[in-house]
């Protein structure tokens, strides 16, 4: 039976509308059949399934990382507010050298969100057929592009703190550039959260063609426990670790899928007549 419908072939996106269901792709030999059902992730090969695999470990231990960081961040932070304190009589300057450290950690931590970041973008990497019609496809560029902009907008409010209790007149010039480091910070936090948002929308659409239906469930769950985690959860102070922790179970769980779909990309021989 001819297809009546534009589909392109899932192997190498070649337009299959007017061929019969029952042969193969014209181009590569890709059977026409595999290209109407569902499209899954270990059909576009090892090297495809070898980048999301990649890209979920540099997530994971980025977040990893990004989360002891931002304990030893927070750390800081009550030191130097018990120290200002302490040496309320001496001014800001009193409290520069922690500051500044604590910058250098934020700055860590940026990094940190980089690697994240550079994982979200090769996890996103787009189907080597290049289908518009896959199940989260119109989410990529907005994942790739928020996770870039949470790794700058904390790059640069680390840089501005030490700028401001690096310079010899911090004293002076800290309550106007304190508001600046609040505001950017502020930016940061809802890029964080918009990122993060589109991010599980985009596991949930992936995980199925995996498959892990262990990173599916936790992407619909982690949607709306997390932000009850990190706001109410804040109250009792480890909301946001075990909201970290949780959305490690789920990045472990989608490297496990993808390293079941890549033995399975290697399993598969390559499309030729007899396919």
């Amino acid at each position: 039976m001819p297809i009546t419908w534009p589909v392109a072939c899932r192997r190498c996106g070649y337009q299959l509308m007017g061929l019969s269901s029952d042969g193969v792709c014209p181009e590569c030999a890709w059977p026409v059949a595999r290209s109407l059902l569902e499209p899954m992730v270990a059909e576009n090969g090892p090297d495809f399934v070898r980048c999301l695999l990649t890209g979920a470990s540099r997530i994971f231990w980025g977040t990893l990382a990004a989360a002891v960081l931002n304990l030893a961040g927070s750390v800081l932070g009550i030191a130097v507010a018990v120290t200002t304190i302490a040496a309320s009589r001496q001014g800001p300057a009193a409290v520069g050298g922690l500051e500044i450290f604590s910058g250098l950690v934020g700055l860590c931590t940026a990094a940190a969100y980089g690697v994240v970041a550079w994982g979200w973008w090769m996890l996103t990497e787009p189907e080597p057929s290049r289908l518009r019609d896959v199940p989260g496809a119109a989410l990529r560029p907005w994942v790739r592009w928020l996770s870039l902009s949470a790794a700058a907008a904390s790059a640069f409010s680390s840089l501005l703190t030490i700028a401001l209790y690096g310079s010899s007149a911090g004293a002076v010039v800290s309550g106007a550039v304190a508001a600046w480091a609040m505001l950017v910070s502020l930016l940061s936090l809802v890029v964080l959260i918009a990122a993060f948002f589109t991010q599980v929308l985009f596991l949930k659409a992936l995980a199925p063609r995996i498959p892990s239906p262990a990173a599916a469930q936790w992407a619909s769950v982690l949607i709306w426990l997390v932000p009850v985690l990190v706001t109410v959860g804040s109250c009792f102070i480890v909301g946001p670790l075990i909201a970290t922790a949780l959305q490690l179970v789920m990045y472990h769980a989608l490297r496990t899928g993808l390293g079941q779909a890549l033995a399975a990309a290697r399993a598969t021989p390559p499309p030729g007549p007899d396919a």
